[in-house]
């Protein structure tokens, strides 16, 4: 947030910005749970103020108060920051409804994705595995993006327990802080097993894209230590739990399921995925044929186990979901490059380059109350 005043001193100027107003309401109202606002104390004559931290908004407003005179507002605006990906997704079809859908979702991307992928940008900026896996999933395909993921990877699986689990967000100070009060049993929420199972597959999924075995290479022993501690989760029965664990939790998902226990069967669908699309497929890449087997193996027992839980045949048990649904007849994607957007030199690692795009200048105002929405 950029800001220029003219004013006398001592006159104080409070920012608020939301990313959304109700259409009948003028002041802005943001949230307690979150640091959606500034303070700024002029001194005489001008006053020029930038914001160092980002955030995500779509409006801004400006709140004068305590000045002894005249107040000027000069300048008010935001610079925005992107990625510097390599290519930009086109994506159109003759339902206005569609397009607007499509732009709304490019633009979440460019602002949630950024050197770090976050699941937001305002709540708390963190990385969960399970969560970013989408927005993974669209830097590929749509953005055409590697070297982003890549970091992505590297830096949560940094975040590895001496026992073997992730922390389910990393870096991040929510699972962090949590830790305790889950061992204390004074939160349910503690390093998600499933985000974990996630992250495994996700490695393999990478290297579909990238064809960097370095890096899975590198990954490779934190994962075997992941797995090995999932493996001795299993119970006599075949089955991984969904509860019962010192420091962890399973999620997929708050509402799905009336309670806790009623998500066994997915989480070992899951896990029979799990094994197949990761622990498999990278022993293949680390050409560890003994561990694939034996990987292929559990998978058996997992899809006998997820049937007298689930009731599901072997076959709709270890589909996978793009057997029956190539990508191809899903959405065709045409990426144009746009280097007059972005400056193509080399990027210092592992720090990205973040440019600031033109045409983010406030369009209109009413009041105080500045919409910073782009045309």
């Amino acid at each position: 947030i950029f800001l220029r005043l003219r004013a006398p001193a001592g006159t104080v100027c409070d920012i608020l910005y939301v990313e959304a107003q109700q259409p009948d309401k003028l002041m802005l109202r943001v949230s307690s749970s979150h640091a959606e606002w500034m303070r700024v104390t002029t001194r005489d004559g001008e006053t020029v103020f930038e914001s160092f931290d980002y955030d995500a908004l779509r409006w801004l407003q400006l709140l004068i108060r305590n000045t002894s005179g005249a107040v000027e507002i000069l300048d008010a605006r935001v610079n925005r920051r992107l990625y510097p990906y390599p290519q930009k997704p086109d994506l159109r079809t003759s339902s206005d409804t569609l397009n607007r859908v499509f732009q709304g979702s490019v633009n979440s991307h460019l602002i949630t994705c950024q050197e770090t992928i976050m699941d937001n940008v305002t709540r708390e900026r963190q990385q969960y595995a399970g969560d970013v896996d989408h927005a993974k999933q669209a830097s590929y395909f749509a953005f055409g993006e590697c070297r982003q993921p890549r970091r992505m990877l590297h830096t949560f699986s940094q975040g590895q327990s001496a026992d073997g689990w992730f922390l389910d967000c990393y870096p991040g100070w929510d699972r962090c802080t949590r830790l305790w009060q889950k061992h204390l049993s004074l939160t349910q929420w503690g390093p998600l097993i499933d985000h974990g199972m996630g992250f495994l597959m996700s490695v393999a999924t990478y290297h579909l894209f990238s064809g960097d075995l370095d890096t899975v290479r590198a990954l490779y022993p934190r994962l075997q230590r992941f797995d090995k501690w999932l493996r001795a989760q299993v119970g006599p029965d075949g089955l991984l739990p969904v509860s019962g664990y010192t420091w962890n939790d399973v999620w997929i998902d708050h509402f799905g399921w009336k309670t806790q226990a009623d998500k066994v069967a997915a989480l070992n669908i899951y896990y029979v995925g799990y094994l197949r699309e990761g622990v498999a497929r990278l022993a293949d890449l680390m050409h560890q044929p003994a561990v694939a087997a034996e990987a292929r193996r559990r998978l058996g027992r997992g899809v006998k186990g997820g049937n007298r839980v689930g009731k599901l045949d072997d076959e709709s048990a270890v589909e996978p979901p793009l057997a029956r649904h190539p990508v191809e007849q899903i959405l065709v994607v045409e990426t144009r490059h746009f280097d007059d957007e972005i400056d193509r030199r080399p990027l210092p690692v592992p720090f990205e380059r973040t440019i600031r795009a033109p045409g983010d200048r406030p369009h209109r105002a009413i009041g105080k109350c500045i919409t910073l929405e782009r045309g």
